[in-house]
C-alpha cells in the first residue's frame, strides 16, 4: 500500500495513525512513504515508479 503526503501541514501526524490502523487492523505489511514538496507540484518520476511498483493501491492527499 502506498502512502502520498501532500504537503500539508500536520497530515504526517495523520498519516501515523492511518499507518497504524492499516498494519494493525488490516494486515498490511509493506507501506511506500512518497512525500510531495508541496501540494501543487506532482511527484517525481521515481516516487511514481516506487508507487506502481511496490503498491496495490495508495492513499493520496487526505484533508484536514
Amino acid at each position: 500500500m502506498g502512502i502520498v503526503s501532500n504537503g500539508w501541514r500536520s497530515l504526517d501526524i495523520m498519516y501515523e495513525e492511518l499507518c497504524n490502523e492499516l498494519s494493525q487492523s488490516f494486515g498490511v505489511a509493506t507501506l511506500v512513504h512518497a512525500r510531495k514538496t508541496n501540494r501543487i507540484d506532482p511527484l517525481k518520476a521515481n516516487q511514481v515508479e516506487a508507487l506502481v511498483a511496490g503498491c496495490d493501491a495508495v492513499v493520496i492527499g487526505l484533508g484536514n
